[in-house]
């Protein structure tokens, strides 16, 4: 069940972006199927894998286009991407999808597709934004979750819980026990012998505490 889920959760983001891709090269592919390169991140990772055989799947079931899967090696096989997208413009595809795994590396060969007539569509990491105005590319479609907004709730929302839980767990706590100390008054110690001692206060077990001396 829970690999279901993950599946469908992968693949539902693959799903809408194809479906705004393919509006997007409708007007200009009447008379052919356009042809969709989706470039993700690793397939060693379980969501990428998982957006494949989705996409796959409804590329299957729609019909209307043709799908070509490239997934890279590592989170890090940034060049893998970059000749993805080299040789998609090279096949002169319809439409590149691309998940970037270096939101600023990635920029220069976006540009270039673009150039080239090609539809792109950026998402699951948004392209750097100072870049992407760096390159004229204001504009460019991104699906995917706001990170910025994402992290900025969770912020507000965590103090409350906090203060929630604190409250709970104060409700709910056991005074500790006092421990007492062996040393005793003057009055009814009994006869010091050279070398005796007595613990400060019972030790943790394996943290011995220092003892004090009579």
């Amino acid at each position: 069940m829970k690999t279901k889920c993950r599946i469908l959760f992968a693949a539902l983001p693959a799903v809408g972006l194809l479906g705004i891709a393919l509006c997007a090269a409708s007007a200009r592919a009447e008379d052919k199927k356009p042809v969709v390169g989706l470039v993700m991140k690793s397939l060693a990772n379980e969501f990428f894998k998982s957006m494949e055989e989705g996409a796959r799947k409804f590329a299957a079931q729609d019909g209307t286009f043709t799908l070509v899967p490239v997934g890279m090696n590592s989170e890090t096989d940034i060049d893998t991407q970059i000749s993805a997208v080299e040789n998609f413009i090279t096949q002169k595809v319809d439409i590149i999808c691309v998940a970037p795994a270096d939101s600023v590396g990635l920029v220069a060969p976006v540009k270039k597709a673009i150039g080239a007539g090609i539809t792109v569509v950026n998402f699951d990491v948004k392209l750097d934004d100072k870049a992407l105005a760096k390159a004229g590319l204001k504009d460019l479609v991104f699906v995917g979750p706001d990170n910025k907004e994402g992290a900025y709730l969770l912020g507000r929302s965590w103090p409350r819980s906090w203060a929630r839980a604190g409250r709970s767990s104060s409700s709910r706590a056991t005074p500790a026990p006092t421990t007492r100390r062996c040393a005793r008054p003057a009055s009814t110690r009994p006869p010091r012998r050279p070398g005796s001692r007595c613990w400060r206060r019972a030790p943790p077990t394996g943290r011995p505490r220092r003892p004090t001396r009579w």
